[in-house]
């Protein structure tokens, strides 16, 4: 039933898809013993870094100066402009959140500690532009201009002036401080102040009920001891087997893991979208679960492998008063893909649901402490436990609300420039379908092998959306290509599985932005 017949007496669970149902049931089994109110710390608690951003300053060490965790957004205002209205409206949401006043100097035995400044001017820089070409490198440049995470600050701004009543405005933060969620709530925070400024209206933004470094109190009380331990047994199991990914690059990989990313956009039309919209239902299945099994299938073909997990994210937000804060709370989860026998794209896809349910009622565990509780094997070469990702946005549909018509948004793209993995693939829905794009590691693909596997991405959309009970084996004639490997020379047939490489780097155990092509 849609939204538009749905029986507004009819109480909210009735209303639940099977899919949904099933998760709320496997999320409150699994946080019966939860506490579920974040609370607010005691003045001078000392506030440690979370999970994840500890992570992410030890991947700074790492690579020192990359550019791949910064999160630009990016819009183009329409309207007469009041630049000190708009930099008012930047300072207050600085102060409003701590994590926008963060940064980690390192102690004397080189462990980060977390210092939140007192609020202060945003740094935000005016430039003018001639063109949109101009504008376009303009913020391009910007957005590749690393952080210094000791220093900071971690939030840039940039107002690009075209004329008068046409204004780019970039936000670049650090991914330590922020995630996409975050983005947007910044973006609508600084535009709901700006129009209440320009109006003469009083500041629009409510109290906030608590701050992050009250979430990473509490967010390490609530992972442990025999929580904690169930979280780890979950997903040693689901994780046992799994192979680190090696699609057919063009370069050898380099023994360092490197950051160097460019994108391609692609497009999906709103008919195909809404068959396999459809598909997902007939299935009480999702759109993202959808993807995520084609996703799977082409990753098999393109690497001749099974035992492979990918990344997908959550918004890590489990209680309402973390929503209206900017932070780092997005977490990844490794999703494996269960591809053995020959099934048809609906058997997968039923076993892809179930992957995904048992993920989602285990989300709590970030990453970043999964991959230190379980002991990963570090490989300097590659990232831990999944190299792709998948991510499926739809927190931009709200984008921009409460502006009230001061300025009119849109989206105006910026070109990649890093990357955090092999391959991300980030597919947004819109009115005519989903935007897409292929973020890639320059060092192991070039741009022509990435335009082919948008390609076949499209190509097999459409033949699972036509004939979804066909076993993949049968899939392959809808959509065969032939691959060379720059390394060995050899052609592979894309739609050949493999056997699993004999290596394994997980031990078998028994019973996760619009973007402009170059």
């Amino acid at each position: 039933m849609s939204a538009a017949t749905a029986n507004p007496a009819e109480p909210a669970a009735a209303r639940l898809s099977a899919a949904k149902k099933e998760l709320l049931r496997r999320r409150l089994a699994s946080r019966a013993a939860a506490r579920t109110t974040v609370p607010r710390r005691d003045p001078g608690t000392p506030v440690p870094l979370s999970f994840a951003q500890e992570r992410l300053w030890f991947m700074e060490q790492f690579a020192p100066g990359t550019a791949a965790y910064n999160i630009p957004v990016v819009r183009r205002l329409s309207g007469p402009l009041d630049a000190g209205a708009l930099r008012a409206a930047l300072d207050a949401s600085v102060a409003r959140h701590e994590t926008l006043r963060s940064r980690y100097p390192a102690t004397d035995d080189g462990r980060p500690v977390l210092v939140i400044d007192p609020p202060g001017p945003a740094d935000l820089t005016e430039a003018e532009a001639g063109g949109l070409s101009e504008a376009e490198r303009l913020v391009d440049e910007a957005s590749a201009v690393p952080f210094d995470l000791e220093e900071g600050p971690l939030l840039r701004a940039l107002l690009i002036r075209l004329a008068d009543d046409d204004h780019v405005l970039l936000l670049v933060v650090h991914h330590s401080v922020s995630d996409g969620w975050s983005s947007e709530v910044l973006l609508g925070e600084v535009l709901r102040g700006y129009a209440a400024r320009v109006a003469r209206d009083p500041d629009p933004l409510p109290e906030l009920a608590v701050q992050y470094g009250d979430f990473a109190l509490w967010q390490r009380e609530q992972l442990s001891g025999e929580r904690l331990a169930a979280e780890v047994a979950h997903w040693t199991r689901e994780l046992a087997g799994i192979e680190p990914l090696e699609l057919a690059f063009s370069h050898p990989r380099p023994p360092r893991q490197t950051f160097e990313g460019a994108g391609h956009a692609f497009s999906v039309d709103r008919t195909l979208l809404d068959r396999l919209a459809a598909l997902g239902r007939r299935h009480d299945a999702t759109v993202h679960m959808v993807l995520l099994a084609a996703f799977q299938i082409l990753l098999a073909r393109y690497s001749g492998q099974r035992d492979f997990a990918v990344g997908s994210p959550v918004a890590g937000r489990p209680e309402p008063e973390l929503e209206p804060l900017v932070g780092m709370f997005v977490n990844v989860l490794p999703l494996p893909a269960r591809l053995e026998g020959d099934p048809s794209f609906a058997e997968l896809l039923r076993r892809t649901r179930e992957t995904c349910l048992d993920a989602y009622a285990h989300q709590e565990l970030p990453f970043a402490q999964l991959v230190s509780e379980l002991k990963v094997p570090r490989d300097v070469a590659r990232p831990p436990v999944f190299q792709a990702v998948l991510a499926v946005q739809n927190y931009a549909t709200q984008r921009d609300a409460g502006s009230d018509a001061a300025l009119t948004a849109e989206p105006f793209g910026v070109r990649a420039s890093g990357t955090r993995f092999d391959l991300e693939l980030f597919l947004q829905e819109w009115p005519d379908g989903l935007h897409g794009s292929f973020n890639f590691n320059t060092d192991l693909f070039d741009a022509s092998d990435i335009a082919r596997l948008a390609d076949h991405l499209g190509r097999l959309l459409k033949a699972v959306a036509a004939a979804p009970e066909t076993p993949l084996s049968g899939l392959a004639g809808r959509t065969r290509t032939n691959t060379t490997s720059r390394r060995s020379g050899s052609t592979t047939p894309r739609w050949t599985v493999r056997p699993p490489p004999s290596r394994r780097w997980w031990p078998s155990r028994s019973p996760a932005p619009p973007t402009r092509s170059p």
